[in-house]
């Protein structure tokens, strides 16, 4: 995404209502955001969780700080290595609209997610 698209997106992210306005409206599940930045974010916590668990022999303090070191181990540069270019792209941008598609359809239906699947209905 980059500095300019993280910039924009946190800028967006913060200028959004958190109170309704002149008519109640029915609020947005938080899981929408997550779901929407859902490549960038299990992406991310993957390699850190890939990197810790990578050489358990050595101590802690260095397995957790070797979560925090540049590596090729991201969805991007695997996918790169084993595809053509215009393929892992493509890859990626299916795993985007699906994720994006989902928070849609999460954010329109209201469902909520917990320990089980509700539907919440609007007044």
């Amino acid at each position: 995404m980059g500095d300019s698209g993280a910039l924009t997106l946190g800028f967006l992210w913060a200028r959004s209502p958190s109170t309704p306005r002149s008519r109640p409206r029915p609020r947005s599940p938080s899981s929408v955001p997550i779901l929407a930045l859902g490549v960038p974010v299990m992406d991310t916590l993957l390699v850190m969780v890939v990197r810790f668990l990578d050489r358990p022999q050595g101590p802690v303090t260095s397995r957790f700080l070797r979560m925090f070191s540049a590596d090729r181990n991201h969805l991007h540069h695997l996918l790169a290595t084993s595809q053509p270019a215009l393929a892992h792209r493509g890859v990626i941008y299916v795993l985007v609209l699906g994720f994006c598609s989902l928070a849609l359809l999460v954010a329109a239906t209201g469902i909520r997610f917990g320990h089980h699947l509700v539907l919440v209905e609007s007044p």
